[in-house]
């Protein structure tokens, strides 16, 4: 603070016990910057000051202040203003009036706007205002009295608040007097344009009504050679240009016209040709259909039977003669008639799709009886047959009746064996925990349903049956292509069963992933499945869901963690001691008390660092917080090792008990 103000008299003895900032040091005993004020020193202006309290052994007993200048602030504003209709005004968070080159505005009052209108905000910190007008005045002239009005917040502590206006009219008026010259400048070369404009266009009005009868029609005057064509000439270069085109035109046409011919010409002389090897490639293709073990036959698209080869008389024993038209084959081949109509429809379904999407027909399984009346089970097929046979369809019929005979054998023993099967599904499916065998193709052989329903996501325990896992895992990223984490299992279970093989062993894993969007964590137990001969067949298999405790143990893991780096950053000492008073850890701002490292603290006690007065000091009230059993408080006065600072601490010591 100056010794002598701006007017030359002393600043000693200046009193201001008034002054809001005085309360407020003598309460925190810490240094602030007190809110803008009107000065006592010499010529009267807004000041703001800088103090600091003056602490004699913890009391106030006085302050320093500085005084900071907004001069600097001033000339700034008026620099930035200079040349400009720019109006700037400083106000404090009490909206008094700092600074301003506004002429109706008094410094350290209220800010007011003179005369009534309305502020209205047009985005982020900028608004217009607008002055209140009689009815009926023009929008215009309400703009040229408006000016546009930004406010900005200026520090975090003495939160001042910058206010710039900029009035409309000058710019209005710059805006008329700059637009309207150049509006009539407009107008009169437009005019000019119109006029020129319309002489031109009678000049090659003549010339494109005379190009656009000769080019009426162009192309059929060109094909019937009617006789040559005599194109108009033209002054004007773009319609010269216009002319050459077309007579350009015409050529290529003519050209083109004449090029066709030919093709056509010879397009018939290959069509035949082509005919003719069409017909060979037909005998060819019969005589490999009668040669064929395999019963075919074909039909076109009347429903006509034209052809059944000779492995299907010896089959069936039906001859084309028998059987002309499919609707003589039907009921001969399906007497039944509800079977019958459930063959037609498949037959109609399966067709009519294969011809729409091009897929390959679907094999139908049918029971067909023969002309001697002996029935046989067979699976047909369609295909579309050679370009010769235009829409003609092959149908294939493949003998199946011993296979179902075996089939039906094979049946009679599983059924035998259910009853073991059975009670070892129901054992199964009813724990908790996934069970499944697998193949050495890792393919399931067998699934209970906590697998199918936890993890697959199947339909039945039967659905997994000679599919992998990643069969499942695709399936259900496909249903969430948007969600890459709506499944993540598949992979790992692979994995995990070739380490198991290639083991030989019993083995033990971790599984975890995401199924069906839900985090999931497996214990997982897996070993060799082997024959009666001890030959490896497969891997076995279990899992159990241990999601809960896992999701406990990394809550668990993350609040010891988030515990930890609370300790480590907290600006207080922080310390643990065992009964005994052997430090057990401490944080880094305990580290600078004894100045040590946090491994050399812990597992010694106060005595090794501080001289054993201080030391039986800390033990007796290490004591008796253990005594009392709740928290306990004290004050000690303590120097920091590492760089001296000696302060009054405010201990809080607090017992801890194990579970």
């Amino acid at each position: 603070f100056p010794l002598v103000d701006d007017q030359g008299a002393s600043t000693i003895g200046i009193k201001a016990p008034d002054r809001p900032y005085l309360a407020v040091l003598k309460q925190t005993l810490k240094p602030t910057l007190s809110e803008v004020l009107m000065g006592r020193a010499g010529i009267p202006k807004p000041r703001v000051f800088v103090l600091a309290p003056v602490v004699v052994h913890g009391e106030f007993d006085g302050y320093a202040i500085g005084v900071l200048s907004l001069e600097q602030i001033r000339a700034h504003l008026e620099s930035s203003s200079k040349d400009t209709t720019l109006l700037y005004t400083l106000l404090d968070k009490q909206n008094n009036v700092i600074m301003s080159n506004r002429t109706d505005q008094t410094i350290m009052m209220p800010f007011v706007r003179n005369g009534k209108g309305t502020l209205n905000h047009l985005g982020p910190n900028i608004s217009q205002w607008m002055t209140d007008a009689p009815a009926n005045t023009p929008l215009s002239e309400r703009w040229k009295q408006s000016f546009y009005v930004t406010e900005t917040i200026i520090g975090n502590l003495a939160e001042w608040k910058l206010l710039l206006e900029q009035p409309v009219a000058p710019f209005q008026e710059t805006l008329y007097d700059t637009y309207s010259g150049k509006l009539i400048l407009l107008f009169l070369v437009l005019l000019g344009a119109l006029v020129l404009a319309e002489f031109l266009s009678r000049r090659f009005i003549n010339t494109l009504e005379k190009l656009c009868l000769l080019t009426q029609d162009l192309p059929i005057r060109i094909v019937t050679n009617d006789g040559e064509i005599t194109w108009p000439d033209s002054a004007m270069t773009e319609t010269e240009k216009l002319i050459y085109n077309f007579r350009h035109m015409e050529t290529w046409l003519r050209s083109q016209f004449n090029e066709n011919r030919q093709i056509n010409e010879s397009l018939e002389h290959r069509v035949a040709e082509r005919t003719a090897e069409l017909t060979e490639s037909e005998e060819r293709y019969r005589s490999i259909l009668d040669a064929s073990p395999i019963p075919m036959g074909i039909n076109d698209e009347q429903q006509n039977i034209t052809y059944v080869n000779p492995a299907f008389v010896q089959s069936f024993g039906y001859t084309q003669e028998d059987i002309p038209t499919l609707s003589h084959w039907w009921p001969k081949a399906y007497p039944d008639l509800a079977y019958r109509q459930e063959v037609t429809e498949a037959w109609r379904v399966n067709f009519d799709t294969t011809r729409l999407t091009g897929i390959a027909f679907p094999p139908l399984e049918v029971i067909v009886q023969c002309k001697d009346l002996t029935n046989k089970t067979v699976l047909i097929a369609a295909a579309s047959s050679p370009d010769t046979f235009k829409k003609d369809h092959v149908v294939i019929f493949y003998d199946i009746t011993e296979r179902k005979q075996m089939e039906e054998k094979l049946n009679e023993i599983v059924r035998e064996s259910r009853s073991a099967y059975s009670l070892m599904r129901m054992l199964c499916d009813n724990v908790p925990d996934m069970i499944w065998a697998k193949d050495l193709e890792k393919r399931y052989l067998f699934a209970n349903k906590a697998l199918c329903s936890d993890l697959l996501n199947a339909s039945s325990t039967e659905e997994p049956i000679g599919k992998m896992d990643m069969f499942f895992a695709e399936r259900e990223r496909t249903r969430h292509p948007d969600n890459p984490e709506w499944h993540t299992f598949g992979e790992i279970c692979r994995d995990t069963d070739a380490l198991t093989m290639d083991a030989g062993a019993p083995q033990q894993f971790e599984e975890h992933g995401n199924v069906q969007g839900k985090f999931l964590f497996l214990d997982v137990h897996k070993a060799p499945f082997l024959d009666d001969t001890g030959r490896m067949i497969g891997t076995v298999g279990s899992a159990r869901n241990v999601t809960t405790i896992k999701v406990l143990e990394q809550k668990l893991k993350k609040s010891e963690a988030s515990l930890r780096t609370l300790v480590q950053t907290i600006p207080d000492l922080v310390w643990l001691k065992d009964p005994t008073g052997v430090y057990l850890d401490c944080n880094p701002m305990f580290e600078r008390f004894f100045g040590a490292a946090n491994k050399d603290i812990i597992g010694k006690t106060d005595y090794d660092f501080v001289d054993r007065e201080l030391a039986d000091f800390f033990r007796e009230h290490d004591r008796k917080a253990l005594t009392a059993g709740v928290p306990t408080s004290n004050e000690e006065w303590l120097t920091l090792a590492d760089n001296g600072y000696r302060g009054l601490f405010d201990t809080i010591k607090t017992p801890m008990y194990d579970a």
